[in-house]
């Protein structure tokens, strides 16, 4: 997820977009294929539909709906804005919550953690969130011509853009 800090410490995974391609393409002639879940990297809606024209039945979403009223967790005042906190479960923060419960047996001094702990703004109530979401897919289906999901996978075109250039700079990891 947007936490998540395993591909740059432990060198390992890939961007979601080619995760979810990748799986595509490993299930496609499967009789009765499992659904592919994207699972990481949702920051804006606009990663909603790219996930679903790589090929995602369903895109997962965590650090999106940090900070509304539903999400757990109380807002703290920081420099005069109202923020929640966000941390991954292979963060550092998480390991000592595991640890003072008695939950894990990993030394602290072999510990390395792969997530990080944020602070998001405070955004109100969940349905704001979800609704600019669904706009962005809908807008999304619309520039592809697409009227269902199903649509949208079949019509959703990928364009490799050149490293450098400010669309690249920000990718859907």
């Amino acid at each position: 997820g947007y936490v998540c800090d395993t591909r740059n410490i432990a060198g390992s995974g890939a961007s979601q977009i080619t995760a979810v391609m990748e799986a595509t393409e490993a299930v496609a002639n499967d009789r009765d294929p499992m659904a592919i879940i994207s699972d990481g990297g949702t920051r804006e809606p606009g990663d909603i539909p790219k996930a679903i024209g790589a090929g995602a039945d369903a895109v997962m979403i965590g650090s999106l709906f940090a900070g509304t009223d539903e999400s757990p967790g109380e807002p703290v005042l920081i420099d005069g804005t109202l923020q929640n906190m966000v941390r991954g479960m292979a963060s550092d923060s998480a390991f000592r919550d595991r640890q003072a419960m008695g939950d894990t047996t990993t030394d602290n001094e072999r510990y390395v953690p792969e997530g990080r702990t944020i602070f998001t703004p405070y955004k109100g109530p969940v349905s704001k969130v979800i609704s600019n979401l669904v706009g962005g897919l809908r807008s999304g289906m619309s520039y592809t011509g697409a009227h269902t999901i199903d649509e949208m996978k079949k019509r959703a075109k990928f364009q490799i853009i050149p490293s450098g250039t400010p669309e690249q700079r920000r990718e859907m990891r």
